[in-house]
């Protein structure tokens, strides 16, 4: 999706080529930081409202939005996250001032429970961008760093253990970075899209916001 200091628009990529297409009207007063599809359904973050939203592909309307509650109050989302979702089909954020929390997709209920901390002086934990894979369990996700470092690692949900894949990925950059990667999850899906699989097919942009996606082999 577009987005915009006033809103987001949900555009299509046409695979192997450059045609872009805007789905529906602006999202006015709406800022999308990440999406993510779970079947043929595609979820959103809305970091201005605070909200998850369930989103038509086909039309680029708001089917449903909930605000998102940690310990019983109002989420606040950052200007730095990521959502995704698991092979087991639970649900993640990657929040570079909250950490990495599973969330409850029908409550919109965040974790109290981090599995790793805010960044800090001296620390690269600044996660904004989440991804799992088919080719491994999921209790293990892809995470991009971007604290500096621009690192994008392997993390064990269990033990927090990491591992790094590629250092530095984009030299001197300290911003955004989303990931996306081909998850078949425990429900019927429909056919794959073709570019990086349906996470990446249709996507939330942000202006002046570098989307990196990854597949890991």
């Amino acid at each position: 999706m577009k987005c915009g200091i006033w809103g987001s628009t949900l555009i299509s990529i046409t695979p192997g080529q450059s045609a872009v297409t805007a789905i529906g009207p602006r999202l006015n007063g709406r800022i999308i930081k990440g999406a993510v599809f779970q079947g043929d359904i595609l979820w959103a973050i809305d970091s201005q409202q605070n909200e998850l939203l369930r989103i038509d592909q086909n039309t680029g309307s708001i089917l449903e939005n909930k605000e998102l509650i940690l310990n019983g109050s109002p989420y606040n989302i950052s200007a730095f996250i990521d959502i995704a979702v698991a092979p087991d089909n639970s649900f993640w954020l990657a929040d570079s001032c909250s950490g990495i929390r599973q969330f409850n997709i029908n409550t919109a209920e965040v974790s109290s429970s981090q599995i790793l901390p805010c960044s800090t002086a001296g620390t690269n934990n600044a996660f904004d961008g989440i991804a799992f894979s088919d080719n491994a369990s999921e209790d293990i996700a892809l995470i991009a760093e971007t604290n500096f470092s621009d690192d994008i690692r392997q993390i064990n949900l269990v033990t927090s253990t990491q591992t790094a894949l590629f250092n530095n990925v984009y030299s001197n950059y300290n911003g955004n970075i989303d990931l996306a990667a081909v998850v078949k999850v425990t429900q019927p899906v429909p056919e794959p899209l073709t570019i990086l699989g349906s996470l990446t097919a249709l996507g939330f942009g942000t202006f002046f916001k570098r989307k990196i996606s990854k597949k890991k082999n």
